[in-house]
């Protein structure tokens, strides 16, 4: 077992209860679970003004590659569908808890948006999230950080949805079931569909993003 895992935050005991990836087998020891429980990185206004101010800007675009070398293309014109780009800090403890928050999303709008996580990992490191993870999209690594610093991603866990001619419809500082619930309607909206359910699962109630870039 990673060291860092032994941080993972409480809420991660419902996803050993559900099941849920290989998140579980990680907290499978952990005891109650309290979504009211105050997050080690809350989200702040800051973050939230900040972010909010990202809306309808143009979205900094990057031609780059995944972990098997397959071009992506970041942003931009031409994109096929809208993209929900986000974060991830290479053995953040907040990466593995939202992970597979974000899977359970992608898989509600799975075909309609593409899906992108970039993170700060070297290639090799990131292809072993991959398969630890169980990540069914592209995953562009980003040792340098620069595409995070382009989207003004100061922490793991911060996301954005992009439009078809390449703007930035919202962005997210962190995960809730609040912040879930309101990806999952701006999702809906972006491509022009009825907002459905969708289950936040083990979420915090209170906004948490993960560890600093």
């Amino acid at each position: 077992m990673r060291p860092v895992l032994l941080a993972i935050p409480s809420f991660l005991a419902l996803a050993s209860a559900a099941g849920l990836l290989a998140v579980a087998l990680k907290a499978k020891n952990s005891e109650s679970f309290d979504v009211n429980e105050v997050p080690k990185h809350p989200v702040t206004t800051d973050m939230m003004v900040k972010t909010g101010a990202m809306k309808t800007k143009i979205a900094t675009a990057f031609t780059t590659k995944d972990t098997n070398g397959a071009p992506i293309q970041i942003a931009g014109n031409g994109l096929k569908r809208p993209q929900f780009v986000y974060f991830v800090n290479n053995g953040c403890p907040c990466s593995y808890a939202a992970e597979p928050l974000f899977h359970s999303l992608a898989d509600q709008f799975k075909g309609q948006v593409d899906f992108i996580s970039v993170t700060n990992a070297s290639a090799a490191d990131a292809k072993k999230w991959i398969a630890e993870m169980q990540v069914t999209y592209p995953v562009v690594p980003d040792p340098k950080v620069e595409i995070m610093h382009a989207y003004g991603a100061i922490s793991s866990a911060y996301s954005a949805l992009i439009t078809t001619d390449g703007k930035i419809y919202k962005m997210w500082p962190g995960f809730s079931k609040d912040l879930l619930l309101d990806m999952n309607r701006e999702l809906a909206a972006v491509i022009g569909q009825p907002e459905r359910p969708f289950d936040t699962q083990y979420a915090p109630l209170r906004p948490a993003t993960g560890c600093t870039f």
